[in-house]
């Protein structure tokens, strides 16, 4: 009684194939839904171009529209919010390649141990 049933498993017809959708735009709102839910981004723009369109009582062109046009004012100003992280990368970047000489070049070493550290060099 520990048979394995085996299903005979049905393959897609060209019809099936050619209803699945290729795209976001062509899903139904359930399945977009959960795409969204999963963190999808097309799904997330999507859903949003089709909140648009009930909002603005709008056709899907110019629901599309308005989304490029949220979308770049969305954008403005990210240089400005963005300029500590990038500086942040440029200073721990200068950091690690200065470190190398820091580290290896016996008179780099030196001066900077002279002017910044001022320890005892220990006898050879």
């Amino acid at each position: 009684s520990n048979r394995l049933h085996y299903v005979k498993r049905r393959k897609p017809t060209l019809e099936v194939a050619r209803a699945m959708p290729l795209s976001c735009q062509e899903m139904d709102n359930a399945s977009l839904i959960t795409l969204a839910a999963l963190k999808n981004h097309s799904a997330r723009t999507e859903v949003l171009k089709r909140h648009i369109m009930v909002t603005d009582e709008v056709n899907y062109e110019e629901a599309c529209r308005t989304f490029a046009h949220v979308a770049h004012y969305n954008r403005k100003g990210m240089l400005r919010h963005t300029i500590p992280y990038k500086v942040g990368i440029v200073v721990a970047l200068g950091g690690a390649f200065a470190s190398i000489p820091l580290c290896f070049h016996y008179e780099t070493v030196s001066y900077f141990n002279e002017i910044y550290v001022t320890a005892d060099v220990p006898d050879e």
